[in-house]
């Protein structure tokens, strides 16, 4: 399977939404799951300095989070299939 258009567009996203370096990212990632202070804590998100910030009002659209869907079982089928 050819999924250089895949990966090529990935980084087109990355690079418009400036994304952040992996050890920046892990941080958040790090922080809420092994912080005593989120025990409690479900649903919400956090950046790379690991505060509590509001979703994007993107994430917010039911047509994108459809496509999402969708895209995510085309590439796993693919995966199944090879």
């Amino acid at each position: 399977h050819n999924n250089s258009g895949f990966f090529t567009n990935f980084i087109k996203f990355g690079q418009k939404v400036q994304a952040v370096s992996l050890i920046e990212g892990a941080r958040a990632s790090t922080f809420t799951a092994l912080s005593d202070e989120l025990d409690r804590v479900s649903g919400k998100y956090f950046d790379e300095d690991c505060s509590q910030i509001e979703s994007s009002m993107l994430s917010h659209s039911k047509e994108l989070q459809n496509q999402l869907w969708e895209q995510s079982i085309n590439l796993i089928d693919e995966l199944k299939d090879s």
